[in-house]
């Protein structure tokens, strides 16, 4: 089996659209920018994906929320 990564433009609004359908689909159980940066690398591609994974993930209330709460 091939595995075939889609590599997004820089500048692309694409990037940004990904970042919140991915997001909002595990919305029930908040992975977490680790696993969600290692779960978007199986399949996309883009300069500074890491860092913008992680920013993304920062500015969710509620994955916030989840991590006050596990403590």
């Amino acid at each position: 089996k091939v595995q075939q990564e889609v590599f997004v433009l820089q500048g692309s609004r694409l990037k940004e659209m990904i970042l919140e359908k991915a997001h909002m689909s595990n919305m029930s159980f908040q992975p977490g920018e680790t696993k969600m940066y290692h779960d978007f690398k199986k399949n996309f591609l883009w300069y500074g994906m890491k860092r913008n994974v992680i920013r993304y993930v920062a500015r969710c209330l509620t994955y916030e929320k989840a991590k006050v709460e596990q403590k």
